[in-house]
C-alpha cells in the first residue's frame, strides 16, 4: 500500500472496521447496566443459550415481582438523588439492580442485589493483592470499601444476600463515602 493514498487509506479503514465489527456481537447490548466484570463476576461463565439481563427498565414494584426475591432498597438517599430505574436477571445468576440518579446530571451510582450470601468477588474486586479494600463496620455488617480513581465500591453480605454499591459519578475529585456508608446503614 502506498503512503498518502485516500483510496488505500479509506480501504484499510473500511477492513479495519469490518475485522473488528466480526470480533464483536451484531446484536445490541442487552443490558442497561454498565458492565461490571471488572468488580465482580460468576464462579462460571454462563452458556451462551441462558437467558441475559433484561434490557427493560423497570420500577421497584415490578422487579421485586419479577425477582422472586425480597429486594432491598434504601430508606436514606442523599439530596438531590432519586430512583431512576431497576432491571432484573433470571437465573442462572439472578439478581436486581437499582439505580440512581443525581438531579437532572444522570447515573449516580447503582446497587445490585444477588440472592446468595458471599457471591464470589472478581480475585482483583480489592485490588491484584487484595488488600485494597478499606474494612469497615456498620452495626452487624462487614463492608468492604475500595476506592479508584474513578469509582466508589462498596460489598456487604447480609440476610442471605450479596451486595454491590458501584458509585461511577458525581462531582469531581470528591469522595462520597460517608453518605455511601448511609446508605447501606439504611438498607439493614
Amino acid at each position: 500500500m502506498t503512503k498518502n493514498n485516500p483510496l488505500n487509506s479509506l480501504v484499510f479503514t473500511v477492513l479495519t472496521i469490518f475485522l473488528l465489527s466480526g470480533c464483536m456481537s451484531t446484536t445490541p447490548p442487552t443490558s442497561v447496566a454498565p458492565a461490571q466484570a471488572d468488580v465482580f463476576q460468576p464462579a462460571t461463565a454462563p452458556n451462551s443459550d441462558l437467558p441475559l439481563p433484561t434490557d427493560t427498565p423497570y420500577t421497584v414494584a415490578e422487579v421485586k415481582k419479577l425477582a422472586g426475591f425480597d429486594v432491598k432498597e434504601p430508606k436514606y438517599l442523599p439530596n438531590e438523588v432519586s430512583f431512576d430505574f431497576a432491571t432484573c436477571q433470571k437465573p442462572p445468576y439472578p439478581n436486581v439492580t437499582l439505580y440512581f440518579k443525581y438531579g437532572d446530571r444522570g447515573r449516580f451510582f447503582q446497587i445490585v442485589q444477588e440472592p446468595q450470601e458471599g457471591a464470589l468477588p472478581n480475585p482483583d474486586a480489592c485490588g491484584v493483592n487484595g488488600n485494597e479494600c478499606e474494612i469497615l463496620q456498620i452495626r452487624n455488617i462487614t463492608v468492604k470499601y475500595r476506592l479508584t480513581t474513578s469509582t466508589e465500591i462498596l460489598m456487604w453480605n447480609a440476610g442471605g444476600f450479596s451486595f454491590r454499591l458501584l458509585r461511577t459519578a458525581g462531582e469531581p475529585n470528591k469522595i462520597y463515602k460517608d453518605e455511601l456508608l448511609k446508605i447501606v446503614e439504611s438498607m439493614n
